[in-house]
């Protein structure tokens, strides 16, 4: 990531700043409440490059510390359990799901 853009990223992470940008064929582009959010993948290597970089060197430049992580939790053990189905809460469920699709707020 260059410059320009750590910059941007970096302003860009909770949407409380505002950009105002001109290109060619499109005119003049202002966005109020500039936000970026990112969704993706990393592999465990590379993320602890970055981190030991963040924590040991002078790139500590707060890029990372923006990003919430989500670990997918390590596969458990489970086996296989044949039961009925609880009938009642089916039934209440449903009545609960028919009286909200009847529901008149206004009375």
């Amino acid at each position: 990531m260059d410059e320009a853009e750590q910059a941007f990223f970096l302003e860009a992470w909770n949407g409380h700043q505002s950009i105002d940008t001109d290109r060619i064929g499109r005119g003049h582009i202002s966005l109020p409440n500039l936000c970026a959010s990112i969704f993706g993948g990393i592999q465990p290597d590379k993320l602890t490059v970055y981190l030991e970089q963040a924590t040991r060197t002078l790139a500590n430049d707060g890029v990372l510390q923006r990003f919430q992580m989500l670990v997918y939790p390590a596969a458990r053990s489970w086996e296989w359990r044949d039961c009925a189905p609880d009938l009642d809460a089916h039934d209440l469920a449903v009545d609960v799901v028919e009286r909200l699709a009847d529901f008149e707020p206004e009375t």
